[in-house]
């Protein structure tokens, strides 16, 4: 991860972030620049796979069910607002 400060959300109940997506890339890697989120993740944009991809690797990240992260915006676009929910 390029930012190490990039988990500041585990600490908070619910976080909405915007998040620009490399689909296809060799590695899953978090960055955070100016508030936005950059994340490449290894799956492709194919189907909807990466979508799903990308909510169990922020769970998994944020150490979170799968069912606490929603693709508020941009479900068919790599620009998307995400949105965590944290059990308290």
């Amino acid at each position: 991860m390029g930012n190490k400060n990039w988990c500041y959300f585990c600490f908070i109940a619910m976080a909405e972030f915007h998040v620009v997506i490399k689909a296809g890339a060799n590695i899953d890697q978090i960055e955070i620049k100016d508030k936005t989120w950059y994340i490449k993740i290894r799956e492709k944009a194919v189907d909807g796979n990466a979508n799903e991809y990308l909510i169990e690797y922020l769970a998994k990240k944020l150490k979170t069910a799968k069912s606490k992260v929603h693709i508020l915006k941009g479900h068919n676009s790599k620009y998307k607002l995400i949105k965590v929910e944290k059990d308290v």
